[in-house]
């Protein structure tokens, strides 16, 4: 990862770059705000053109380490107009890391109505007009007409609805490794931002033949085989998660008085049970068919804290049920 793809959605270029030595040291989210912070005026409006929107895996993205491709989105954020940062699972991290970028920078703004699709592969970049018949859909009818389009072998990051109309708390929704687009950054407004910039979607073309090299190929399957181990020994990464998932952790929270209850008014909720990780595994369990109590949202995660939840009839309704989705909505 020794290159940086910019995009000037005003003029339609995009250039590769070589990785600054300055920002050789950083990834994920510390890459996202070091360019924030070196590059964007501080005083420029969010949601205009002098804003930019930092897309950056983790350091350890597109390796053999669990856990390690997650994707972070970085820009001036429209709620509170500071330096944000949203981080996601899902394919987009591994998908970069493996094409050979440590970021890709969007700034400008396409002409007002005009969306558009942001190609990238190990050869470069390019913009595409977005098919009209993604225009105003939700993700799930979007992600499939772009694989459609780009082939399977890709991942996706893109808008539904409410980054279209520049909502300040829209996010950019990431496809997991089955395709669906349900891994997201959701927080500080990113997709409002993605919006403005009149991008649609971003998708990124591998093979999967080209891993991030390591430079003591020996000593790093040494060190990543360690650290599996330690995940599959220990009782919260292999018990834990697996089982109960991020939920797992809701009814400590509440013992503790911090749950979100009823708009952040009190901090426990006397109805935890009904909605806690428990509660949510026997519920899969019960429904059986396409709901799986344990899911990987990205290739190699050894964790696997997510969930598929299906509706009483066994149908897929939604991945995943997580810690925030049964707090924030449940209590």
């Amino acid at each position: 990862m020794d290159r940086i793809l910019r995009v000037d959605m005003s003029t339609g270029q995009v250039t590769v770059e070589p990785l600054p030595d300055r920002w050789r040291p950083y990834g994920g989210r510390a890459l996202t705000s070091r360019i924030v912070w070196e590059e964007v005026d501080p005083g420029c409006d969010p949601l205009g053109p002098n804003n930019k929107l930092v897309w950056a895996p983790g350091l350890l993205s597109g390796t053999t380490v669990s856990s390690s491709s997650r994707i972070s989105v970085g820009c001036k954020s429209p709620l509170t107009g500071g330096i944000k940062e949203a981080n996601a699972g899902g394919e987009t991290g591994l998908y970069l890391a493996q094409a050979g970028y440590r970021a890709v920078i969007v700034s400008g703004a396409a002409p007002p109505g005009q969306w558009y699709v942001l190609v990238v592969d190990r050869e470069g970049g390019r913009l595409e007009p977005a098919p009209p018949e993604i225009l105003g859909a939700g993700n799930y009818a979007a992600a499939p007409v772009l694989f459609a389009r780009y082939g399977r072998s890709a991942a996706i990051a893109l808008l539904g609805p409410a980054g279209e109309q520049r909502m300040r708390i829209a996010g950019i929704a990431n496809t997991d490794k089955e395709g669906r687009p349900a891994r997201m950054n959701a927080r500080g407004g990113v997709g409002a931002v993605m919006g403005a910039k009149g991008l649609k979607a971003i998708v990124v073309l591998g093979d999967r033949k080209h891993p991030v090299p390591a430079r003591d190929p020996e000593g790093w399957q040494a060190g990543a085989r360690r650290y599996h181990r330690a995940l599959r020994e220990h009782p919260s990464t292999a018990d834990f998660y697996p089982n109960l998932g991020t939920p797992g952790v809701l009814e400590k929270v509440n013992k503790l008085g911090g749950l979100p209850t009823r708009n952040f008014s009190s901090g426990r909720f006397e109805l935890a049970d009904a909605i806690s990780g428990v509660a949510l595994r026997e519920l899969i369990l019960a429904r059986g068919g396409a709901g799986a109590t344990t899911h990987a949202c990205m290739t190699g995660c050894a964790i696997r804290c997510s969930n598929i939840f299906p509706d009483a009839q066994g149908r897929e309704l939604a991945s995943a049920m997580e810690f925030e989705t049964n707090c924030l909505l449940g209590a």
